[in-house]
């Protein structure tokens, strides 16, 4: 039964993922990560077909051997991280108190973001 549970939660991941390739501020990228995640626990196989999809596995392969996110994705999560709260503080009305709180979060998740190495270190050739 937890197997299904977990199985289930990697479609609805990747559903929503995929959705995401076509509307520009659904977070694609960490939706298959967790749709990844989800059927490491559920379905191996599922998981495997992912990872070796030719368009999404190569970035999520390099996300958890690696830690990576190459920098063409950090410029990119950026500038649509951006985009998308300028719009939703404008456009909401919120307070300013929220919305040093949205500035703020932001602000933290890019530090984090651009703090990932965007490349794999391969070893030193002998």
């Amino acid at each position: 039964m937890r197997s299904r549970l977990w199985t289930g939660a990697g479609w609805l991941c990747f559903a929503a993922g995929a959705v995401g390739v076509f509307v520009p501020l659904l977070p694609t990228t960490p939706l298959l990560l967790l749709a990844a995640g989800c059927w490491a626990r559920g379905s191996p196989r599922m998981r495997a077909w992912l990872l070796s999809h030719p368009r999404f596995g190569p970035q999520l392969q390099l996300w958890f051997e690696h830690g990576v996110v190459p920098r063409r994705a950090k410029v990119l999560a950026s500038v649509l991280m951006g985009a998308g709260s300028a719009l939703g503080i404008t456009t909401s009305g919120m307070s300013v108190g929220m919305a040093s709180v949205v500035v703020l979060t932001l602000a933290a998740v890019l530090a984090w973001l651009w703090l990932r190495p965007e490349s794999a270190k391969t070893p030193p050739k002998p």
